[in-house]
């Protein structure tokens, strides 16, 4: 990013403008075009400072998520779960015998 400040413009040049990928401005707006450039750049530092350990992350996840950890997690979830609802369908058996039982 270069910026040229200099009392002497180009001719179609007011107060600032951008040229050749060059910003050129009058000392009177110095200060405001120097503040522009330097906000996108502490932008783009923030930008790539968050993706620097994104790829990392990523692959620790999709490694986690492929390997034998998560899947005995999961196992277990899903053993715990048919557990319970074994146990629930006894109970709805039981209930279902001891309503049989009263009634009659």
């Amino acid at each position: 990013m270069a910026l040229i400040i200099s009392q002497t413009l180009p001719k179609n040049v007011e107060s600032f403008d951008l040229i050749d990928r060059v910003w050129v401005a009058h000392p009177r707006c110095a200060i405001p075009v120097s503040i522009a450039p330097r906000h996108a750049l502490i932008e783009l530092a923030t930008t790539r400072n968050a993706q620097v350990g994104q790829q990392s992350k990523m692959e620790q996840i999709y490694n986690y998520l492929t390997g034998p950890r998560f899947r005995q997690r999961l196992e277990g979830i899903v053993e715990k779960f048919g557990e319970l609802k074994d146990d629930l369908e006894k109970e709805r058996k039981f209930m279902i015998r001891s309503w049989v039982t009263a009634l009659c």
